[in-house]
């Protein structure tokens, strides 16, 4: 609920405020007296590393959390009691970095669920068409009768974007929107940004991309430590300058990619038949990162499905032993280790505490158990190596990982890998969603076991980081290689066309 604020002239230019805010977890400050304000009619960036206190900020305006102390004002009333039904009835609304669709719905069917009370009996013809309506005004292209499963990405962003304006939002939050997205589709996101600016609508964008910060924001706010750095328009700002201050204070340990000639010798070599698409094949050699970028479902999932599972309909040959009959354990005895591509339903078990987690695929040579009996002073040690190598924080072990930030996640399951004797690292989206600094960090583990003779296989749809990282680039689409780019000629917009099925 909502309640005026006595004795004040309301400032019409603030759409929403956040004033000296704090919230504290037992020892830890997730947010310590954090003030900003967002323009109204604005697009403003919320910027940090992960763990500054960004989510819980967000968490207590949709009313997840209760503040310690201090109040947020929207649109010149005071918030109070707040709920999430509440926030979107108040017109604030939230896109998830994982959006909360259901696969087997049709979109029809989960909008039909977002529809305001005063259209609880129109048929459904009615809907479809007034949704249909709505869509075209917004320039939205939706298939209402597929299912959710079936679509894009970039697909999905859109009804989760088309379900907002369907409860008349006016202030849009968005969580690492194009964490997912091709160059092309960020575009396009980023034009339908502007679209609701023009429209009257306020944007919060939480991202780590200062790039698109700098290119589309009109004012950040940056958190670090659950505390307000600095707050400012992004017109006074460069990169360098921006990622000084994200980095200020922050110890980073960069290893310098190596130049030397690569190994001739195959490490693993993929082949697949499809049969309408044609062939899927490439090879990856010793001491070498090699990228794999494309818009998500062109062949991806099923490169990670057939690296991790046996599967007699493809060749996968290691060092010229043939290993597609091989379970996952098997193959990672030859050297072969995965990061998952949702940590949060592959990787981790948030509920469980460090150690718990520390022993999910155990690797023998840290000896965690001995006659089934585990050998605590083994696992502290493990934990006391990657905790430190890692810089992971709360150096606490007894914690569950869900008190753990997202990049402190990543870096754990990275380090647990990297740890194991594997001469190969297949690595999905392996910063997807993390700040900066841990982003530094997991690329820093990557060369460094790269230069010790390593080799990374990277997929991903972030082309900086593929260009920074790797040796070669595989472009894939429609199940095909469809180009190969080497270290340093990269060229993005030709990387661009090739994610979306242009000129070779």
């Amino acid at each position: 609920m909502i309640s005026p604020q006595p004795g004040r002239t309301p400032d019409l230019t603030y759409e929403l405020e956040f004033k000296n805010i704090h919230k504290k977890f037992g020892d830890l400050w997730a947010c310590k007296n954090i003030s900003l304000k967002i323009k109204k009619n604005s697009i403003h960036a919320l910027i940090g590393e992960n763990g500054a206190g960004k989510s819980t900020l967000l968490k207590i305006l949709f009313g997840f959390y209760y503040p310690d102390q201090g109040e947020i004002v929207f649109q010149q009333q005071a918030l109070q009691s707040m709920n999430p039904d509440l926030a979107l009835k108040m017109g604030l609304g939230m896109v998830q970095q994982h959006f909360t669709l259901s696969p087997e719905m049709s979109v029809l069917d989960h909008l039909i669920l977002t529809r305001p009370p005063g259209s609880v009996f129109l048929s459904r013809p009615k809907i479809l068409n007034k949704f249909e309506m709505l869509a075209g005004q917004w320039e939205l292209k939706v298939p209402f009768l597929k299912k959710v499963g079936e679509l894009s990405v970039g697909e999905q962003q859109k009804v989760e974007l088309l379900g907002l304006l369907i409860q008349n939002v006016s202030v849009f939050i968005f969580d690492e929107p194009t964490a997912v997205l091709s160059p092309e589709d960020s575009e396009i996101f980023f034009q339908q940004i502007l679209k609701l600016k023009n429209a009257g609508k306020t944007i919060i964008l939480v991202t780590h991309k200062l790039k698109e910060v700098l290119k589309w924001c009109d004012e950040y706010s940056l958190l670090s430590q659950g505390q307000m750095v600095q707050s400012g328009p992004t017109n006074l700002e460069n990169f360098d300058s921006l990622s000084a201050k994200l980095l200020k204070n922050v110890k980073i340990d960069r290893a310098e990619s190596l130049c030397s000639d690569l190994d001739t010798r195959p490490l693993l070599t993929y082949k697949r038949e499809f049969s309408k698409s044609g062939d899927l094949k490439f090879q990856i050699f010793a001491g070498q990162i090699v990228g794999v970028c494309g818009v998500e479902g062109n062949g991806q999932e099923e490169i990670l499905t057939d690296l991790v599972e046996s599967n007699r309909n493809m060749a996968l040959t290691w060092k010229k032993i043939s290993i597609q009959s091989l379970n996952n354990d098997q193959r990672r005895d030859l050297g072969i280790g995965y990061l998952p591509s949702d940590r949060l339903k592959q990787g981790l078990i948030l509920s469980a505490d460090v150690i718990e987690n520390a022993l999910l695929a155990d690797d023998r040579s840290w000896n965690f158990f001995s006659f089934g009996f585990l050998r605590r002073k083994n696992v502290r040690e493990f934990l006391k190596k990657i905790f430190y190598e890692f810089q992971i924080v709360p150096a606490n072990w007894k914690l569950p990982l869900s008190s753990f930030s997202g990049g402190n996640q990543q870096k754990f399951l990275v380090a647990k890998e990297l740890q194991k004797k594997i001469q190969l690292l297949v690595a999905p989206h392996p910063t997807r969603g993390v700040d900066l600094q841990s982003a530094e960090k997991i690329h820093s583990s990557f060369y460094d076991f790269k230069n010790a003779g390593g080799s990374v296989l990277v997929i991903s749809s972030d082309l900086e980081e593929l260009m920074k990282l790797s040796n070669r680039i595989l472009v894939i689409f429609n199940r095909q290689i469809v180009g190969e780019l080497k270290n340093p000629d990269w060229d993005e917009k030709k990387l661009g066309r090739l994610m979306s099925g242009g000129v070779k």
